[in-house]
C-alpha cells in the first residue's frame, strides 16, 4: 500500500489540470476497486495488487486540499484574511481529526470481527468496508459540491469562481456581497505569488521547489510527520 501511495503521489499535479473534484473522484473510485479486489481475492498476488491500487487511490484523494480551498474564510487555514477573522482552521482541523476517529472506531470493530472465526469473512468483510466512504463520495458528494474557486480562477473561469465564492461565503448566494471581490483578489494574489516563486521550475514534474528555502521547513514537517 505504501508503495502504491508513493507511486500515486506525483499524479496529484493532475488536480491543477482536471480539478480537485475530478482527481478526488478518481482516487475514491480506485479505493472502491481496491477494496473489492482485496475482499474477494482468491490468492495472495491478487490481494497484493489490491493493496497497491488502494495506496495509489488514497494518494489521489484531494479532500484536504478541497476542504482548505472551499471552506469559508473564517473557518479555514490561511494567511492574509481580513482582521478579526478566525485563523484556527477549524474545518480543516476537524477534517484531520476524523482520520483518528475513524481509526479508533474501526479498531473497535476489528475486535468484534476477530471473534468470527468460522468464516474467512472475518477478514474479508472489514476490508470490504473500506469502500463504504468512497461509495458515498462518488455517488453523492462529487455531484453536490462545486469545484473550488482557486481552480476556477486558475483556468480563467472567473464568473464561475465568483458564483462559488458567493455560494460558500455568503448567506444568500449574493455575488455582489463585499466579501466576494476581496476573496477573489486574495486567490489571484496567491496564485501570482505561487507562480513567481516557481517561475524557474517550469516542468510540472520538477519537485526541486520542495527543497528551496521558501518551502523547506514545510517539507521537513511532512517528512517528520511521515516518520
Amino acid at each position: 500500500m505504501l508503495i502504491g501511495s508513493v507511486c500515486g503521489a506525483p499524479f496529484l499535479v493532475l488536480s491543477d489540470v482536471y480539478g480537485r473534484r475530478s482527481v478526488n473522484f478518481a482516487g475514491n473510485a480506485l479505493t472502491i476497486i481496491a477494496a473489492i479486489m482485496q475482499s474477494q481475492a482468491p490468492n495472495l498476488p491478487v490481494f497484493m495488487v489490491g493493496r497497491f491500487i488502494l495506496g495509489f487511490g488514497t494518494a489521489l484523494c484531494t479532500s484536504s486540499q478541497y476542504m482548505a480551498e472551499i471552506a469559508p474564510v473564517h473557518l479555514r487555514v490561511g494567511r492574509g484574511y481580513p482582521a478579526g477573522t478566525d485563523r484556527q482552521g477549524r474545518l480543516v482541523g476537524i477534517f484531520g481529526a476524523c482520520f483518528q476517529i475513524g481509526s479508533v472506531v474501526m479498531g473497535g470493530a476489528m475486535v468484534g470481527f476477530s471473534r468470527w472465526d468460522t468464516s474467512d469473512w472475518q477478514w474479508r468483510l472489514p476490508i470490504l468496508l473500506q469502500c463504504v466512504g468512497p461509495v458515498f463520495v462518488c455517488s453523492s458528494i462529487y455531484f453536490l459540491c462545486p469545484e473550488t474557486p482557486r481552480y476556477l480562477i486558475m483556468k480563467g473561469r472567473y464568473d464561475e469562481a465568483r458564483a462559488v465564492i458567493a455560494k460558500t461565503m455568503t448567506t444568500h448566494n449574493d455575488i455582489n456581497a463585499p466579501i466576494v471581490p476581496v476573496v477573489f483578489r486574495q486567490i489571484e494574489e496567491s496564485l501570482e505569488s505561487a507562480t513567481a516563486g516557481t517561475k524557474t521550475l517550469r516542468a510540472a514534474w520538477d519537485f526541486r521547489v520542495f527543497f528551496t528555502r521558501r518551502v523547506a521547513f514545510r517539507t521537513s514537517i511532512i517528512v517528520v510527520y511521515s516518520w
